[in-house]
């Protein structure tokens, strides 16, 4: 563990006032974690906006809100949506931006990114095959990592206390990426100790959104690393992290200024000037 996850809202607010009494006069970014970090490293002007790494979502919030109180100008958090906008959570803080998507990864599997991972790490013919027979890639991991996440809200909404270390697609889906979610369904019920008739009817209570908001970015890189490395889109094996590290290296700039998340940064600078992160 990094001593940026052991972070509160008090350490990230404390960080950035020492750095603002210490004489520095440009914008902080605050993020998540190192892996957001890591992302946005190549992607702020380095002399005018400097990144700050939280614990976590609560204390890129609480860390903002805690700065808004003192009127603190030129401090921007950004964090994932983690399906906050479905569950009609308003933002709390106008320092505040969430992804358009449930998460980063989320956002990454969905640009163009995933393209050039396939292109450098699967094979065209497989690739190629596999469309042909079932639709586009990308729309097939949003399709077998849906119910995940459908859990993942559900779980989260009703604090129903569904734990998913133990449920990662790993375990239930097949090299050639076929996928029974009732097996997904039968192991979180048990361990909840509920019928899986009424975990399932509960799922299907939740109502049709954006997958996108839905889908988390871990299970759907997940997903493409069982894709890569069993044969249905390629043989190589990168694993998770290292496909999580390529899709972020993979968004060109172009796709990236263009994406919602970089518009509402480049919003708040306007309402914010003279700070800048971009």
């Amino acid at each position: 563990m990094s001593l940026s996850a052991l972070k509160g809202p008090g350490e990230v607010e404390t960080e950035i006032l020492f750095s603002r009494i210490g004489g520095y006069s440009g914008a902080f970014l605050v993020v998540e974690g190192d892996d957001d970090s890591r992302f946005f490293r190549g992607r702020i002007t380095r002399n005018a906006c400097e990144i700050v790494i939280a614990g976590g979502k609560p204390a890129v919030e609480g860390g903002i809100q805690r700065l808004d109180a003192k009127q603190f100008r030129g401090a921007l958090g950004v964090c994932d949506d983690d399906c906050a906008s479905l569950n009609g959570c308003r933002l709390p803080s106008t320092n505040l931006i969430y992804t358009e998507s449930r998460d980063l990864d989320a956002s990454l599997v969905r640009s163009s990114a995933l393209e050039r991972l396939l292109a450098e790490y699967g094979d065209s013919h497989a690739i190629k095959r596999f469309e042909e027979k079932h639709g586009a890639v990308r729309d097939n991991l949003l399709r077998i990592a849906l119910p995940f996440g459908q859990l993942r809200w559900l779980s989260a909404r009703d604090g129903i206390g569904i734990g998913f270390s133990n449920l990662r697609p790993f375990r239930f889906i097949k090299p050639n990426w076929s996928f029974n979610p009732d097996e997904l369904f039968d192991a979180a019920a048990n361990q909840v100790a509920m019928d899986m008739a009424k975990l399932k009817a509960l799922v299907d209570t939740l109502p049709t959104v954006d997958p996108w908001l839905v889908c988390q970015g871990h299970d759907l890189i997940d997903i493409l690393a069982i894709g890569l490395r069993r044969g249905t889109l390629g043989s190589r094996n990168p694993g998770s992290e290292q496909i999580a590290a390529i899709l972020r290296a993979s968004l060109d700039n172009a796709d990236w200024l263009a994406s919602q998340l970089a518009k509402n940064i480049r919003q708040w600078e306007a309402n914010n000037a003279p700070f800048r992160v971009l």
